[in-house]
């Protein structure tokens, strides 16, 4: 799992920003919203590195802020993992949205792996916070 908070952005990343690429207004609140987030960001870390016996050293994996915002694009897409992971490898907005930008995508497993080291309670958090979000901003009526 990786334990680095900030990625630093690359020439093409900084592109497609640039060009102003859009996402569609759910998608967008949802992603202001989460941006806001730090602290379910950290917990999200925390949820990822329970267990390890060495956090700090070993293979690279999904970030706290890809699994988080995966999650909740599965979650109102309605989609299953495999199909994640090709919505977000084929589409710009939705690599933006679940910032892998110009990384590659991970295998669906990975996707799987990375969403069942939540815990139940995080999982509700998570939940509650994109619904009242949601109500917040008037997407939905709760």
């Amino acid at each position: 799992m990786s334990r680095i908070a900030e990625r630093q952005v690359s020439f093409a990343d900084w592109e497609l920003v640039r060009q102003g690429l859009c996402h569609e207004p759910l998608l967008q609140a949802i992603s202001d919203f989460l941006d806001d987030q730090k602290d379910i960001i950290d917990q999200v870390r925390g949820d990822l590195t329970r267990g390890l016996k060495k956090a700090e050293t070993g293979r690279s994996g999904l970030t706290p802020q890809q699994v988080l915002r995966s999650l909740v694009l599965m979650r109102v897409k309605n989609w299953n993992y495999r199909e994640l992971r090709e919505r977000i490898a084929d589409g710009c907005t939705l690599r933006q949205f679940t910032d892998f930008y110009c990384l590659p995508v991970s295998r669906h497993d990975a996707f799987h792996r990375g969403f069942n080291r939540l815990t139940p309670e995080r999982l509700k958090e998570i939940n509650d916070l994109v619904v009242r979000a949601a109500v917040e901003l008037g997407l939905e009526d709760g």
